[in-house]
């Protein structure tokens, strides 16, 4: 029989040693106390947060990227996203990717979810927005940026999702997120 464990119950971080310093996270080695009193060991990755948008162009179409990512072996399509600075809310994230990202800047941004992307592994939090109302700019691109935006008509993103040709989970929670504000 398992023993039942109230929403009081506490962890307790017993030793933390930092292992990596980088640009984008930081990864420690924690060893905790958990709420049932066992004691363990978890890497995990501290990140700053994220803000992930949802670019509708008009009421049949969205803009997806197609980028470079090294860390699953080449290009996927997706929404555009990009990490908090540590000077920036996930908002004025929000607005800083679209247009450095997809050329477009936006009116209006509407706040749809928060979630944890990977919480068995990472402190990363991710604000998920629709932005509304665009208007065309000029994309900035950092250096280590490889991607190019399309627009697509909605039918279409769903066709990709079912068929595997997006993968990318933001993406996939932002589309039904999305077509569920749509009622569909």
């Amino acid at each position: 029989m398992r023993k039942k464990y109230s929403k009081k119950s506490r962890f307790k971080i017993l030793r933390r040693r930092s292992v990596y310093q980088g640009r984008a996270v930081n990864l420690s080695v924690d060893r905790l106390r958990l709420p049932n009193g066992q004691v363990i060991e978890r890497e995990i990755l501290h990140h700053t947060g994220s803000a992930v948008i949802i670019p509708m162009l008009d009421s049949r179409s969205l803009i997806l990227i197609r980028q470079f990512r090294y860390s699953v072996g080449g290009y996927i399509w997706e929404f555009p996203a990009g990490t908090n600075s540590s000077r920036e809310s996930p908002l004025q994230c929000a607005k800083r990717e679209l247009e450095e990202e997809t050329g477009f800047t936006a009116k209006k941004f509407r706040k749809l979810l928060t979630f944890y992307p990977t919480p068995g592994v990472s402190t990363e939090i991710m604000h998920l927005y629709l932005a509304t109302e665009l208007t065309r700019t000029q994309s900035k691109l950092e250096e280590d940026e490889i991607l190019h935006a399309k627009i697509f008509r909605i039918p279409e993103i769903d066709r990709m999702i079912k068929s595997g040709k997006i993968t990318d989970g933001k993406t996939i929670l932002g589309f039904l997120q999305f077509m569920k504000l749509r009622g569909r």
